[in-house]
């Protein structure tokens, strides 16, 4: 099935910010950091509220339970909450079809009860998604964890679609990555490298795309090195976090503003 766009704008592209909210995981599932990711994500609230743009966030619902006010102010002002799953170290690809259905059940149930609203959307913790039939049998509409690229010793979808397209009754919404190369640009390649590498991966995106989608972790919006951490992780984890990456974010958000509308995945298809 061919994906068609039908959008009532000015703009002819369009850009998705997206964050994946969930505890900062130092060394292991049992050192995680929630107040270093509570502290990024008001700071991301406030960032997207100055600039007026909104945003998808995808939620671990173990983290919603923990910080309930702060999920309804983000519904409150606009974005989009959508499911992470219920614990950040899951890992669906490889759970048996009954547990990974319990526990993506619950998740979606868990943020509809705090937000009130309609969970459509999911993106599963490392990309590790279950197959789109437990998708759709969970209630959700839409998957963003197709991250057609390599990344050594986590997965290769260096072949797979760049486009938006429907498999299984399911909207697959890939990350964005460069064209030809598929280089990604997301989280810690857009800290890493010289903002030019991710505006022309950026245009390259739009050159044959429409959209480009592209996420963040609310711990990157903090500096972690000054929260009481037992081992820091390897430099470039966690380089050029916090005010760094604030202003970086800004400034490719500005730079973008006027040539692509910003908006959640939701209002994107039109869901």
């Amino acid at each position: 099935m061919k994906f068609t766009r039908l959008i009532k704008s000015d703009f002819l592209k369009h850009m998705m910010i997206t964050i994946d909210v969930e505890p900062f995981v130092c060394t292991s599932k049992n050192n995680m950091h929630y107040d270093a990711s509570y502290d990024g994500l008001k700071n991301l609230i406030d960032l997207f509220e100055d600039l007026k743009i909104k945003s998808t966030f995808f939620v671990v619902s173990e983290f919603a339970n923990k910080y309930p006010k702060i999920i309804r102010e983000i519904v409150n002002v606009g974005h989009e909450i959508a499911s992470h799953g219920e614990f950040h170290f899951h890992k669906y690809s490889i759970m048996k079809t009954i547990e990974a259905k319990k526990f993506l059940k619950k998740s979606k149930k868990t943020l509809e009860k705090i937000t009130r609203k309609n969970i459509i959307g999911f993106r599963a913790p490392q990309m590790k998604h279950p197959s789109y039939n437990v998708l759709r049998e969970c209630g959700f509409l839409y998957d963003s964890s197709l991250h057609p690229t390599y990344i050594p010793g986590y997965y290769n979808n260096f072949f797979s679609k760049r486009k938006i397209f429907k498999q299984d009754n399911i909207f697959i919404v890939p990350i964005s990555v460069a064209p030809i190369l598929r280089a990604p640009f997301s989280w810690l390649w857009f800290r890493n490298m010289p903002l030019l590498y991710s505006k022309i991966c950026t245009n390259s995106c739009l050159i044959d795309l429409d959209f480009v989608n592209i996420y963040f972790h609310p711990w990157e919006f903090v500096d972690i090195k000054t929260y009481n951490l037992t081992k820091l992780p390897p430099k470039f984890y966690i380089k050029n976090t916090g005010k760094d990456l604030l202003k970086r974010l800004k400034v490719f958000i500005n730079y973008y503003k006027s040539k692509a509308e910003f908006l959640t995945i939701k209002d994107y298809l039109e869901l």
